[in-house]
């Protein structure tokens, strides 16, 4: 709903229905949109994609708020695309974070970018395989071979 493939579809349908000549544009151009497309043209003005990303940061802020309610977490960090969208996005997620949740629950909170943009979800996958790997009950089943690779019976370590 919120996400960079979200946009890019909200996007392409602006675009169509002529509610952003930028996009349209670009659309010609290109045949499809991206969210690199939205943050572009939001980044130069476009009311339209504005307004996506403004969407996008309320729809995950009322997530968030949700979460730090119940959780009541000192800091979210927001990685992604479209956290590059400083304050149409992450400035709407913050109103609506602290807007919807407990003065207590957001008296410390911090909600800031990671350094990682777009790339956390593939290292933290990554660190995640390793940290499977080398634990103590895998590693042993692998360590003599030098090597994991083509270990097919490896890949079921997480469903046991």
């Amino acid at each position: 709903m919120a996400g960079g493939f979200a946009l890019a579809r909200d996007g392409l349908v602006a675009a169509q229905a002529g509610r952003s000549r930028l996009l349209a544009e670009v659309l010609d151009a290109n045949g499809a949109l991206a969210t690199e497309d939205i943050l572009r043209a939001a980044a130069l003005g476009d009311q339209t994609s504005l307004g996506l990303l403004t969407r996008a940061g309320r729809l995950v802020g009322r997530t968030l708020a949700t979460l730090v309610n119940f959780y009541n977490p000192s800091l979210i960090v927001m990685g992604g695309q479209i956290s590059a969208a400083d304050e149409a996005f992450l400035g709407e997620l913050r109103r609506t974070v602290y807007g919807r949740s407990m003065a207590l629950a957001t008296r410390d909170l911090r909600i800031k970018t990671s350094p990682l943009g777009d790339r956390a979800g593939l290292l933290g996958a990554a660190f995640l395989v390793a940290d499977e790997l080398f634990a103590r009950d895998c590693l042993g089943r692998w360590i003599s071979d030098g090597s994991p690779c083509g270990r097919a019976d490896l890949s079921t370590l997480g469903a046991a």
